[in-house]
């Protein structure tokens, strides 16, 4: 049996931490236009918010499991992403395909979180390979003392008829745990993303990718909620030599369960930093910082 044990070292930015902030900072905006401060509206918008940190943690963890299997095959140093820092430890078992990330008892990463615990990555060929098969579950793994649980994985890599790659990821019985107040959020989602440009030519700015899906589950405040993505949303890394991350087109609608739609609209492919809101009927014209 051979076992690799790496420390990790500096890696760059990752794509999901550079875009999914797009949805934090659309909720504040969208909080901020509103008259009416009511409670019902502010349980309205918790669900967004749950909705927001569900997908930003879990798209967190299928990058770092993503990078471990780059590591195991490649036999490279283990990259060290803006989420793990240098204090986590990588444990690969290439006979068994099994492999550790241990954040020991509390690792701080270059995001300023603490994480502690185990993130498990099983794994069956190269993540990118069609027919691969990734797993990923949890040990007591905790992110500023927010426990995360659940299955994590691809159910299908393949090109399409464009030859283009694309990756299917499901989350089953997901669960952000608050220790602090006991509250928790219910998630599930499936997610597709396909890599449309810039794969095989080595320059990170002439990326483009199309994201769809839809995910479902019940707020820290105890309201189900449903979320769909009708309209694939792109992401254009040209974007960040102007220092926009954020999505370029797509739309999505978030369905709180008793609330009106929220359907977010993310433009017409350029590359600027205006999204726009409809709420019944009313439309919201939202600038990102």
């Amino acid at each position: 049996m051979k076992t690799l044990t790496k420390k990790l070292a500096p890696y760059s930015l990752l794509i999901t931490l550079l875009t999914v902030a797009v949805a934090l900072f659309m909720v504040t905006a969208f909080s901020s236009c509103r008259k009416d401060g009511s409670i019902l509206e502010a349980l309205d918008h918790q669900t967004t918010n749950d909705e927001t940190a569900a997908d930003n943690e879990f798209d967190d963890i299928l990058k770092m499991a993503e990078e471990a299997i780059d590591s195991t095959i490649n036999a490279i140093e283990f990259p060290v992403s803006i989420s793990v820092g240098q204090c986590a430890v990588v444990t690969a078992d290439t006979n068994t395909h099994n492999i550790t990330i241990d954040f020991g008892s509390g690792c701080v990463g270059y995001d300023n979180r603490t994480r502690s615990g185990k993130i498990n990555v099983h794994y069956m060929g190269y993540y990118r390979d069609p027919n691969s098969q990734l797993t990923v579950t949890f040990d007591n793994f905790i992110v500023n003392d927010i426990t995360i649980e659940g299955t994590l994985s691809y159910n299908a890599v393949h090109r399409d008829a464009n030859g283009h790659l694309t990756i299917v990821t499901n989350v089953k019985n997901g669960k952000l745990i608050y220790n602090e107040t006991g509250r928790y959020i219910s998630w599930e989602t499936t997610k597709g993303l396909t890599w449309i440009a810039g794969e095989n030519t080595g320059d990170a700015f002439d990326d483009v990718y199309e994201v769809t899906g839809n995910s479902s589950g019940v707020s820290s405040v105890g309201i189900g909620y449903s979320a769909n993505i009708t309209s694939p949303i792109t992401i254009k890394t040209a974007c960040w030599n102007q220092y926009i991350y954020y999505p370029v087109s797509g739309v999505k609608e978030i369905n709180p369960s008793g609330f009106p739609t929220r359907v977010v609209d993310f433009g017409d492919g350029s590359c600027d930093k205006e999204v726009i809101i409809t709420v019944n009927h009313d439309v919201y014209t939202i600038t990102l910082p």
